[in-house]
């Protein structure tokens, strides 16, 4: 059947409709067909229920093959077998085998830039532990088999040999305010799999999250801290999470109508406080910029504590537009407050 281009392919076994996908072609839908009654036909289950499980496999691996041949991703954003999109907009390739006592268990084999890649290790992978399985991405293409640990190390010298990558910097899925984001792994071994644990802060360019993976790490970890400029090392200021984030802040308020955080100029020339707490938007309109950035910063203390954001600072009456405080600042803050009650 031919819908919007594309050509259905279905078929009956046993007196159930199996669906093979949508295909670009009438012959590719066609070739699916038969490719499905020739693998059905292979079925050596005895039980009805067991062939019909075992047709429902089958079905989905060739509505896999479509995805592939128009080009379309699946729901959840991959395209092949043993292949999972990560947080941060990279690509992890994973195998289960199952244990004696009946638990599947998970195999990492490395963080991938591209699905292509990350569906390569897992075929590599599948042809090292399962030689005679036919479920591959590229059964077409003889890859060399490999291990799990060979898989991983690959990966990691793939992963820093690509020019313009840098240790704990990604690609933003948040194309409002930034393209890059910084974070901050374990700094006792290097790897993929050790980045990211902590977010440090987002950035305009990966160069900019590079430098403030590097300042993060120099404050938490100091002298055993693992940079992207080590040559940089004496000029870097170690700052903490908190204070980068604030510096960010400031550079993507100058940018828009007002320099503090949930405050919009309205078209009149009057200003509002915006604020979302648990999922719910409430908006107040003031009569000055920094009476609606006050109105904001006493709501946030008010409503979430210690992860407030202040614009201003609560000891000096500096502007800090945005940012959550230290430790260090939280702590005096709370001890000048109960001095200030008692």
């Amino acid at each position: 059947m031919k819908t919007e281009n594309r050509y259905r392919a279905t078929q009956d076994c046993d007196g159930v409709c199996y669906w093979l996908g949508s295909w670009p072609s009438k012959d590719a839908a066609l070739a699916a067909r038969a490719r499905f009654l020739e693998t059905a036909s292979r079925i050596a289950a005895s039980s009805i229920q067991e062939r019909a499980d075992a047709r429902r496999k089958i079905a989905v691996l060739i509505r896999c093959e479509a995805l592939r041949a128009r080009g379309v991703l699946t729901p959840k954003g991959r395209r092949f077998r043993g292949v999972h999109c990560t947080t941060t907009n990279c690509w992890t390739a994973v195998a289960r085998e199952r244990l004696p006592s009946g638990i599947n268990q998970r195999i990492n084999l490395g963080i991938y830039r591209n699905q292509e890649d990350a569906a390569r290790a897992y075929d590599r992978y599948m042809r090292l532990t399962h030689p005679r399985r036919e479920v591959l991405n590229f059964p077409d293409i003889e890859l060399p088999p490999a291990s799990a640990d060979e898989l991983r190390a690959e990966a990691e010298a793939l992963w820093f040999a690509l020019p313009g990558c840098y240790r704990g910097v990604f690609s933003s899925t948040d194309r409002r305010e930034a393209l890059w984001y910084a974070c901050l792994g374990n700094q006792s071994s290097k790897g993929p799999q050790d980045i990211p644990n902590i977010f440090i802060s987002r950035a305009s360019t990966d160069e900019m999250a590079a430098e403030y993976h590097d300042r993060s790490a120099l404050f938490y970890f100091g002298d055993d801290a693992i940079l992207n400029f080590p040559e940089r090392r004496a000029s870097y200021i170690p700052t903490p999470k908190e204070l980068l984030r604030g510096e960010f802040r400031r550079l993507f308020k100058s940018t828009t109508s007002s320099r503090f955080q949930g405050v919009t100029k309205r078209k009149d020339g009057s200003w509002f406080m915006v604020m979302k707490y648990k999922g719910k938007q409430s908006m107040t309109i003031c009569d000055s910029e920094e009476e609606a950035a006050r109105f904001y910063q006493e709501r946030q203390l008010e409503l979430n504590g210690r992860m407030a954001y202040f614009n201003f600072h609560p000891m000096t009456g500096e502007e800090i537009c945005g940012r959550k405080l230290t430790d260090e600042e939280w702590a005096a803050f709370e001890t000048s407050h109960m001095k200030r009650a008692s």
